[in-house]
């Protein structure tokens, strides 16, 4: 077996930001000799741990991931607790545009007791994984399509939260990311279209009050360094809007409701 001493160093001269949990991860994973020296120098060269596991936590869930789709991150389950927590029922009608492996539907399945949820994506990898993801889970359908272009037109003005983690990042800085996001995720993913890669949350914003109940709820993940602009354009028609912080302290959330 590989020695933890020398994987740990190897994982911290590659700049790995936790090298000791990802180590952990790896041996904890039942790999054989050689898988575990594959596991280390493809985390060496910076590919997420979650694809060389083939598994994400998310919540209570382990979500399966792939090459091309978007890898759920920890920053997203608070998103999900302020939900259950502020904006949530049971049998709520929830909508989840940019679903990527169907992980926030996954988890708001599970926790949130809802009547039914749709969730979309552009992406038909994403599509399938996220169905493989919310197979156990008969409330939650899963279509493609561009933001809410694939639901049905009878769910308008029927929802109760409306909740999403679009492409945000700006072109211009997306290189500033690390390598697990900007070598690995799907680009469109990251990067949302228009100038400043803000257009899709731009779009879920001016959506919201034809898609919400009376009552309803939007949550939104954002750049950090632009979750206020979000949230001053949500507030021309929410009767209330929040800019929460996640557990790092960076402001990251938008919650209105209409």
């Amino acid at each position: 077996m590989v020695d933890a001493n020398e994987a740990i160093h190897r994982l911290r001269n590659a700049g790995v930001p936790s090298p000791e949990a990802d180590w952990r991860w790896i041996s904890q994973a039942g790999l054989r000799a050689d898988e575990q020296e594959e596991a280390l120098r493809r985390r060496c060269a910076r590919e997420p741990l979650q694809l060389i596991l083939g598994t994400a936590p998310f919540r209570y869930l382990e979500v399966a991931v792939r090459r091309g789709v978007f890898i759920p991150r920890p920053e997203t389950e608070w998103l999900v607790q302020v939900c259950l927590d502020r904006a949530l029922s049971p049998g709520a009608r929830i909508v989840e545009p940019c679903t990527g492996t169907g992980a926030i539907a996954a988890a708001l399945a599970m926790e949130a007791n809802p009547e039914a949820i749709w969730a979309t994506d552009i992406n038909p990898e994403a599509v399938a994984l996220a169905t493989l993801n919310c197979a156990s889970y008969p409330v939650v359908t899963i279509t493609q399509g561009d933001l809410l272009s694939s639901v049905p037109s009878d769910w308008v003005g029927t929802v109760d939260l409306l909740i999403a983690n679009p492409p945000y990042l700006d072109a211009k800085t997306v290189h500033l990311a690390a390598p697990e996001v900007k070598d690995w995720d799907p680009y469109n993913a990251l990067v949302g279209p228009g100038a400043e890669g803000w257009d899709s949350v731009r779009d879920l914003i001016d959506l919201a009050p034809q898609w919400l109940r009376p009552g309803g709820w939007l949550a939104l993940e954002d750049d950090p360094a632009r979750v206020y602009k979000s949230a001053q354009r949500a507030g021309q028609w929410a009767t209330r809007t929040e800019v929460i912080a996640d557990l790092a302290g960076r402001e990251r959330f938008v919650l209105a409701q209409y």
